[in-house]
């Protein structure tokens, strides 16, 4: 059931070979074996590492699909390009996780869901990377 979710999409769109991807995700998960220790290693290696791109987000036309490998090298990126970086980490490493897309609060948005020794784990890196406290309600329109 979770099969669609360890794997590449249109808007989790990376490759699974890909060179830099791996060693991100090498680097960030360092020797966590369990899917706990790895989706906790990789929300430290995103409120580290990451910042929230405040001119991309103006400047995007609607329908933009993220930008993982952007979002990689420059350590910044949109709602959607930051939750889809964390969502291909997370694949990588075997941690099934979702790109959610709706709203939070009255906020249109991005997160994330991974699946967590059966339990569902949200995690929003918009609010995370800049420490602001979570939306009080999150509405899942669509996930990929």
């Amino acid at each position: 059931e979770n099969a669609p979710f360890l794997c590449p999409n249109q808007y989790v769109n990376y490759d699974p070979e890909d060179a830099e991807l791996l060693a991100a995700a090498a680097s960030a998960c360092g020797d966590a074996a369990s899917a706990l220790e790895k989706y906790d290693a990789i929300c430290a290696f995103m409120r580290a590492d990451f910042v929230y791109d405040y001119v991309r987000a103006l400047s995007l036309p609607a329908g933009t699909l993220p930008e993982i490998d952007e979002c990689l090298q420059t350590h910044m990126g949109t709602c959607q390009d930051l939750a889809a970086l964390m969502v291909s980490l997370l694949r990588i490493e075997g941690v099934p996780a979702k790109l959610l897309i709706g709203y939070a609060d009255a906020n249109y948005h991005a997160w994330v869901s991974a699946t967590v020794d059966g339990h569902e784990e949200q995690f929003d890196p918009t609010a995370e990377v800049h420490g602001l406290p979570k939306p009080a309600s999150y509405t899942v329109e669509r996930y990929y």
